[in-house]
């Protein structure tokens, strides 16, 4: 009987659900309340400052600057009403070929509609960032909600996504990324907040209705075709998001494995790092190793022993992906072992016991998938498992 392979990742959670947020009736702007157009600069200053702050040492010191974000996109809103009817952008002066500037006023363009999309973007940018600063701090010492706001990240990116989807022209790739990232942040809190179900269960959002692989789905789909467009760095980001959540789930396409194998590659003159290629090639393998997982659970249901030959066509088949997902696995966290002799600083202990039990695993998982032979002691070998004391 071959031996078990080691214990797989935990099922997915339940979605939870949480409240929307009300919808307020506009206010009609008034005379005199600021110079026309000013806010919408002021508006993107603002925001320009608090992707500054998120890049930095400490990204907590950005939520008082995406609350004024909040703060200020509600009062526009107020004033214009949803569709912004008569919010425009400041005039911009020609260029004159006066020396002279005592002569007349330069003329300036006209006045323009401030673009709805862009506006949304940021909107939707702000509460997805506010809410992932919440969710990250919740259970920590220091949480990041102020009184009165939601403890949790979830109504925010419930509200991100709703925003994101609003019709309007403009920046239409930039709120679906914004749109795939709100579904993958609610996703993993939902999942990382299991025991709390029961609390949420009368609550209701966007997420609501989505069981947690249609959700996964949903964020996938819609940050897959910005593929390309992406930094090292956004893809690095992306996928230390998503491939949590597709060792949980694993999905039958792997978003994580295609932006981690982007980076891989590099992008234009960028390249990884090689602390970032250990990190990349580990999170790479740790996917491969849960989705072939999946593969293994399904056929030890039926039994202690796996009988490869008496599969039918359309199991074969997918063992026959498992088994390479697999071997691309070990090759994946081989090469990070290879390159992690050479870090300064080296790994922690904890990683390195980590990369080996996925090495192990996957070396065992594909040991049990394989038909009986050299090949199939040679895998059992090299994770270290002893067949004749198994069978005793």
């Amino acid at each position: 009987m071959p031996p078990k392979r080691p214990a797989g990742l935990g099922a997915a959670a339940k979605a939870k659900k949480a409240k929307a947020a009300p919808v307020e009736t506009p206010t009609p702007p008034t005379e005199g309340e600021g110079e026309l157009g000013d806010d919408w600069a002021d508006l993107q200053e603002l925001w320009e400052r608090c992707e500054t702050a998120l890049k930095g040492d400490n990204p907590r010191t950005a939520a008082p600057l995406l609350r004024g974000v909040l703060h200020e996109t509600d009062r526009l809103l107020r004033a214009y009403g949803p569709a912004l009817e008569g919010f425009v952008s400041p005039p911009a002066p020609l260029p004159t070929a006066s020396a002279d500037p005592s002569t007349s006023s330069s003329p300036s363009e006209p006045s323009k509609p401030v673009p709805l999309g862009h506006f949304n973007l940021i909107l939707a940018s702000a509460l997805l960032e506010l809410g992932a600063l919440i969710a990250l701090s919740a259970r920590s010492d220091e949480p990041v909600a102020a009184a009165g706001e939601p403890e949790k990240g979830r109504p925010f990116f419930a509200r991100a996504w709703e925003v994101a989807g609003e019709r309007a022209e403009g920046w239409e790739k930039e709120r679906e990324v914004v749109k795939g990232r709100a579904a993958a942040e609610a996703l993993r809190e939902m999942l990382e907040s299991e025991e709390e179900e029961e609390e949420a269960a009368e609550e209701e959002d966007v997420f609501s209705s989505e069981q947690p692989i249609a959700l996964l789905n949903q964020a996938t789909n819609a940050l897959s075709p910005s593929l390309p467009r992406f930094s090292i760095t956004e893809l690095l980001n992306l996928a230390a998001l998503v491939a949590p959540l597709e060792e949980t789930l694993a999905p039958a396409v792997s978003f994580a494995k295609d932006a981690l194998s982007l980076a891989l590659q590099g992008q234009g003159d960028s390249v990884l790092e090689p602390r970032q290629r250990w990190e990349a090639l580990k999170s790479r393998g740790g996917v491969g190793v849960a989705r072939a997982g999946r593969t293994m659970d399904r056929l030890e249901e039926e039994g202690e022993e796996v009988d490869l030959e008496g599969l039918d066509e359309e199991m074969k088949e997918e063992v026959e992906r498992a088994r390479k997902e697999l071997k691309e696995a070990i090759d994946d966290l081989e090469g990070a072992n290879t390159l992690a002799a050479t870090l300064d600083p080296a790994p922690t202990p904890e990683d390195l016991e980590e990369l080996t039990s996925l090495l192990n695993e996957a070396l065992v998982t594909l040991a049990n998938v394989t038909p009986d032979g050299p090949e199939r002691e040679a895998l059992y070998a090299r994770a270290g498992v002893d067949l004749d004391a198994e069978e005793e």
